[in-house]
């Protein structure tokens, strides 16, 4: 916690988070916090009585925090971003065609992770046979249930019965 000084030092020197970005060509939006709390600890351990100037000190802890920061982003083990797929992630479907992956799952999932591998989501898919197949494969490829209904020559209600038996199959699936 910083004192009333300095909480004006900080204060005072504030310009130095954005002349510190533009120096370093950074997102001063993106990396302001980060900075800010270099500066923060700058004000906080500054001793003067040293010799040099408080803008230089400040800089090299903005400069500390930033690669602190940055290294401990890059040691956390997180599944690379083009594995992932999102609940409502645009993904291309069995028939090379952009689907919005939701239509699999409008309710129940509280408990449940809303992301999923593409592996996931094929070993699902690996699990159907069919017409549950057939249903699946048209609502990822963006089909809604009329459409779905009407290409593989099924009414909207069995249609939406298949859906919800794909639901209740997909949340035993992903719990296991």
């Amino acid at each position: 916690m910083l004192t009333d000084a300095q909480r004006q030092l900080a204060t005072q020197w504030h310009g130095l988070i954005y002349s510190y970005a533009d120096t370093h060509h950074i997102n001063r939006y993106q990396w302001y916090d980060v900075l800010a709390i270099g500066l923060c600890h700058a004000a906080e351990t500054f001793n003067k009585n040293l010799g040099y100037q408080f803008s230089t000190y400040a800089y090299a802890c903005m400069g500390n925090e930033l690669r602190k920061h940055l290294h401990r982003a890059k040691l956390k083990k997180t599944v690379p971003k083009e594995k992932v797929m999102s609940y409502n992630r645009i993904v291309i479907g069995p028939h090379d065609t952009p689907t919005e992956y939701r239509e699999l799952m409008d309710s129940g999932l509280e408990s449940y992770r809303l992301d999923y591998t593409r592996l996931e989501v094929e070993e699902f898919r690996n699990t159907l046979v069919g017409l549950r197949l057939a249903v699946f494969d048209a609502l990822m490829t963006g089909y809604d249930g009329a459409k779905t209904g009407r290409l593989l020559n099924l009414s909207k209600e069995r249609i939406w019965q298949i859906k919800k038996e794909l639901q209740q199959k997909w949340l035993e699936y992903a719990a296991a």
